[in-house]
C-alpha cells in the first residue's frame, strides 16, 4: 500500500524533538487511494463526472439501512429543584429534532428541526478528529470564553498557529498526548497529587514520571501559588542530581483547578509556571475539565437573583467572564506554542456523551490527528450532534427566559447554563462546608480543616495529624496504614470518599501531605443528603482519632 509521508514545516522542527520515537512509525496505509496514473489515464479520469461515480470500495453503510430515522431531544437551562432533582411545571424546555423531518412528532409550536441529516449522525464522521460542526462550535467557545485573550493584539495573531481536535473526553486526550510525547527516553512531571489515570497512560508508553510539589497552604487570600514554583525550578535546574536514573523532563502535566485538592492557579500563578517551563524547554499539558465551574461569593450573589431581563443576564455574564479571566488558560500566555489545553463536557454537560477537545499548536494537532486516524477513529456522531444542537438551542431558551432576542448573542445560552451550574455547585459546597463546620469534630475537637475551593466540584478535608496523631506522619508506611483506617471508618458510616495516599503519585515523596480526604459535592441528591454526609464525615473522623492505634481499634489494617 502507498504510505502517507510525514511532512514537517521547517518552522516547526523545534517541536519535533518532543515527539516519541514511535510517532514516526504511525502510518495509515492509504488502501482507499488509486494510482499512480499515466498522464493519458489521468486526463480521461478528470473528464468523468464525479457526481455519477458509483462507490463500491468503502464499507460505509447506505443511510437507508439505519434503523433510527430521527432523534428528538428535550433540554432546559433549569437544573431542577435541589431537593428533588426534577423540574417543575413552569420550566422552559426546548425541543429539536435530528434527522428525517417526516419522523418528527412535534409536541409544541416551538419545536424545530435541526436540519442535520441522520447520516451525519450515524455514518463514519466526515473526519476522524471530529465533525466539522463540532470543531466550529469549539472554536466559537474558545472565542466566547476568550482563552487566548484576543483583546490583546499580539494574542489575536498568535491564535492562527493553533488548531482544535475533538476527542472522547480528557482521559482519551491524555492517552493520545502521552502516546505522542512519551517513550522510554522521556519523562513527564506530574503534580504530586493528581487524577491517577494519567499514570496509567504514561506506563503504557514505557515513559517515566516524577512528582513536583504542590503548596497545600495556598489560598486566594494569601495569594501564594498552588504549585511550589521554587521547588519546580530547582528540580529542573538540578535534575541529574535529583533523578539521576530518569531522562530529563520534556513535559509537565497540571490540573489548574486541582484534582484532588481544589487548589486553583490564578493567571499570575500560571505565568510563573509558564516562565519556568519556557526557561527549561518543557511542554505544558493543561487538563481543565472544571475551569468553567465558578464557586465564588460573586456568582452566588448574582445568581440568587433570577434572570428575568436581558440586563440581568448581561450583568451576570460580565461578572462571570471577568472572574474566569482571573484564572485564564495557559493558552493566553503561550508565546512559544508549548501548551496543550484539554477540556471535556463531562463535568459541565454530560459524561456519557464522551466529548472533549485538545487545543494546541497546529503541528502537534496534526500528529495527534494521525494517532486517532491510526487507532480509535472516533468520535460518536450522535454525541457530537446532540452537544452541538443543545449548545445552540440554549440561546433559544435564554431568549424565551428574558423575553428578548435582538441582544442575545450566539452561545450566550451556553454561558447562562455554565452560570446556573456554577451557582448550583456553590450552593452545594456551602451546604456541605457549613454543616462540616458545625460538627463536633471541627467545632470542639479541631480535628480537621478544609481547603475551600473557588472553582470545581471537589473539597479537600485535611486531618489534624500533626497535633492529634503525629506518629502517622513519621513514614510513608505509617501514612498509608493510618489513612487506610480512615477509609474504613468512612465506609463504616456508609460513605464513599477517597483518601490522600490513593491520589499520590509517589507516597514516599508526599506522605507528610497525604493526610486528607477528597470529597465531591456532585453526586449527592440534595440538601438533606449533603447535610447528612457532613454529619457522617465528622463522626467518621472522630472515630478515627479516637480509635486508631489505641485499644479501641476495631479492625486490622490491610494494605
Amino acid at each position: 500500500y502507498p504510505i502517507r509521508p510525514m511532512t514537517i514545516n521547517p518552522k516547526q522542527y523545534k517541536y519535533q524533538q518532543f515527539l516519541s520515537n514511535k510517532d514516526s512509525k504511525r502510518r495509515l496505509p492509504a488502501f482507499w487511494e488509486h494510482g499512480p496514473f499515466s498522464e493519458e489515464l489521468q486526463k480521461n479520469l478528470n473528464a468523468l463526472d464525479p457526481n455519477e461515480k458509483i462507490y463500491l470500495s468503502s464499507g460505509v453503510p447506505n443511510k437507508e439501512l439505519f434503523s433510527v430515522k430521527n432523534i428528538s431531544v428535550n433540554h432546559t437551562l433549569d437544573l431542577g429543584h435541589e431537593n428533588v432533582g426534577t423540574p417543575g411545571n413552569d420550566v422552559l424546555t426546548n425541543t429539536f429534532h435530528i434527522g428525517n423531518e417526516a419522523f418528527s412528532k412535534n409536541t409544541s409550536s416551538s419545536d424545530y428541526n435541526s436540519n442535520v441529516p441522520i447520516e451525519s449522525v450515524f455514518e463514519y464522521s466526515d473526519q476522524t478528529h471530529g465533525l466539522t460542526s463540532t470543531v466550529d462550535l469549539y472554536n466559537k467557545l474558545i472565542t466566547k470564553f476568550n482563552y487566548f485573550r484576543e483583546d490583546l493584539p499580539a494574542n489575536k495573531e498568535r491564535r492562527k498557529n493553533y488548531d482544535v481536535m475533538i476527542t472522547s473526553g480528557t482521559s482519551a486526550s491524555c492517552f493520545y498526548l502521552t502516546q505522542l510525547l512519551l517513550d522510554q527516553n522521556k519523562t513527564i512531571l506530574v503534580e504530586e497529587f493528581t487524577y491517577p489515570v494519567i499514570l496509567a497512560n504514561v506506563t503504557m508508553t514505557d515513559g517515566h514520571y516524577a512528582p513536583f510539589n504542590l503548596n497545600m497552604h495556598a489560598t486566594e487570600e494569601n495569594g501564594e501559588n498552588p504549585i511550589d514554583v521554587v521547588y519546580l525550578d530547582n528540580l529542573l535546574s538540578n535534575w541529574e542530581s535529583i533523578h539521576p536514573n530518569k531522562p530529563y523532563p520534556t513535559c509537565l502535566y497540571t490540573i489548574p483547578v486541582q484534582n484532588p485538592t481544589g487548589l486553583v492557579q490564578s493567571s499570575k500563578h500560571r505565568q510563573e509556571v509558564y516562565n519556568i517551563c519556557k526557561k527549561h524547554n518543557v511542554l505544558i499539558i493543561e487538563d481543565d475539565p472544571y475551569g468553567n465551574i465558578l464557586l465564588t461569593d460573586e456568582i452566588e450573589k448574582d445568581l440568587n437573583k433570577t434572570v428575568t431581563t436581558y440586563e440581568d443576564f448581561s450583568n451576570q455574564k460580565d461578572d462571570y467572564l471577568n472572574k474566569l479571566e482571573t484564572a485564564a488558560s495557559y493558552l493566553s500566555i503561550d508565546t512559544e506554542g508549548i501548551v496543550f489545553r484539554c477540556e471535556s463536557v463531562s463535568k459541565i454537560f454530560a459524561p456519557g456523551l464522551r466529548v472533549g477537545v485538545i487545543i494546541a499548536n497546529k503541528f502537534f494537532i496534526s500528529r495527534l490527528k494521525n494517532i486517532v486516524e491510526c487507532s480509535t477513529r472516533e468520535i460518536s456522531g450522535a454525541s457530537m450532534t446532540i452537544f452541538n444542537e443543545c449548545c445552540y438551542g440554549m440561546d433559544k431558551l435564554l431568549e424565551r427566559q428574558v423575553q428578548e432576542s435582538n441582544n442575545i448573542k450566539e452561545l450566550d445560552g451556553w454561558i447562562q447554563w455554565c452560570m446556573n451550574l456554577s451557582h448550583r455547585y456553590k450552593l452545594r459546597q456551602d451546604i456541605l462546608l457549613n454543616k462540616l463546620y458545625e460538627t463536633k469534630a471541627y467545632k470542639e475537637k479541631k480535628l480537621f480543616e478544609c481547603i475551600e475551593p473557588k472553582f470545581g466540584m471537589f473539597l479537600c478535608i485535611q486531618l489534624n495529624l500533626k497535633e492529634k496523631k503525629p506518629s502517622v506522619l513519621e513514614s510513608a508506611e505509617n501514612m498509608k496504614m493510618g489513612m487506610q483506617y480512615m477509609d474504613y471508618k468512612l465506609l463504616e458510616h456508609n460513605l464513599s470518599a477517597i483518601v490522600g495516599p490513593k491520589l499520590s503519585i509517589d507516597v514516599e515523596h508526599s506522605f507528610k501531605k497525604s493526610g486528607f480526604i477528597r470529597v465531591t459535592v456532585a453526586q449527592a441528591t440534595g440538601k438533606e443528603q449533603l447535610s447528612l454526609a457532613a454529619e457522617k464525615i465528622g463522626k467518621a473522623i472522630e472515630d478515627f482519632f479516637d480509635e486508631y492505634l489505641t485499644p479501641k481499634q476495631k479492625y486490622d489494617v490491610i494494605l
